[in-house]
């Protein structure tokens, strides 16, 4: 693994920290709750294309995205590390996964996205904001927060993410050096 930075790599990463921050800021009402469909979160499985340049971007761009809301500090280290977490682990399982299918991977990483994502953010809205988290059917207000959470992410990461990673990799918009690692 090369971990060398080149003009490239700081390139793709303040297009996807700039892509992910401006996507939180400007669809806001729809970005901070319980129950949200965060429309920048399509970028989290477009990271498997793209590896650890877009990762590190959208790590940063989920930092100043959420500072500025809601929640401030506390959720934009949470989701700042969740996004980290599950696209690292997204890509590294998408890797695995290169002798059968990059579709494979894809629909898997979203997977691993989404799980991360739902199980931070929505434990951290829980033990921090419960005053957010609405009472649902008398289920626990934990299960609320995951459901909302993960109700969310399956619209924008799982369906919209897949279809934007796959819409790039099917016209062969990434880079020939994640082509390479990747195998594709």
């Amino acid at each position: 693994m090369n971990l060398r930075l080149n003009s490239r790599d700081v390139v793709v990463a303040a297009l996807f920290g700039a892509l992910y921050a401006i996507g939180v800021a400007t669809l806001a009402p729809f970005a901070f709750s319980v129950f949200q469909v965060r429309i920048a979160d399509m970028l989290l499985p477009v990271t498997i294309l793209f590896g650890w340049p877009a990762i590190v971007g959208i790590t940063a761009g989920t930092f100043l995205g959420n500072f500025f809301g809601p929640y401030t500090i506390i959720d934009a280290v949470g989701g700042s590390f969740a996004n980290l977490l599950g696209c690292t682990l997204a890509f590294f399982a998408a890797r695995k996964l290169k002798q059968s299918s990059p579709y494979k991977g894809f629909i898997v990483g979203g997977w691993i996205i989404n799980l991360v994502v739902t199980f931070i953010v929505g434990t951290y809205l829980f033990v921090y904001f419960p005053q957010f988290v609405p009472a649902f059917f008398g289920l626990p207000l934990i299960t609320v927060a995951w459901l909302g959470i993960f109700i969310g992410s399956v619209i924008a990461i799982n369906i919209g993410g897949t279809l934007l990673a796959t819409a790039i990799y099917n016209r062969g918009l990434y880079s020939p050096e994640i082509r390479r690692l990747l195998k594709l």
